[in-house]
Order: C-alpha cells, then structure tokens, then sequence
C-alpha cells in the first residue's frame, strides 16, 4: 500500500486526479471528461497514460518485479477495501 500510494504522488497531477475519480469514484471516462471539462478521447487517455505512468512509477521504486506484479494485481481489490472504509468513516 505504502509503494502504491508513493507511486501515485509521483504521478503529474493531471494523471493523479484522473486516475482518482476512475479509482476512488468509480467514474466512467465519460463522466471525468464531463467533470474536468476534457473531450472523451483526452480523458480515455489521460486514465490510460496514467496507468502506465503507475506501473512505471512502481518498477523505480519496487524492489522486485513480482512486487509491482502483486501490487497491481491487487489494485482493483485495494482501492475497493479503501473506498469501504472511507465510506464508513463517513457515517
């Protein structure tokens, strides 16, 4: 989680807030484009170029390949145990 988290502020802000809504809001990129005033296609590939941006991000700072493997294996899984959470606190 930590290498996660030090990856994504590693990121361009343009990229971390795109890859939030995806993520953290579960938005669609047609839903980020209407939100960030972008056209479809910028936003398509502003989460796109993002996600690599990610997995780059984790290879300069993970120790082994396997541990950027695990890490975005479990992406999915990780950000929807901190959405739970959040929404939780929220109460």
């Amino acid at each position: 989680m930590r290498l996660l988290l030090a990856a994504l502020q590693r990121l361009p802000l343009d990229y971390q807030v795109v890859l939030e809504l995806h993520y953290w809001e579960s938005m669609t990129t047609d839903e980020i484009a209407a939100a960030l005033g972008l056209p479809p296609g910028t936003a398509r590939s502003r989460v796109r170029r993002g996600r690599q941006l990610l997995e780059d991000s984790l290879a300069a700072a993970a120790q082994s390949p396997n541990l950027v493997e695990s890490t975005l294996a479990g992406l999915e899984r990780w950000i929807a145990a901190v959405r739970v959470h959040v929404r939780g606190a929220g109460r």
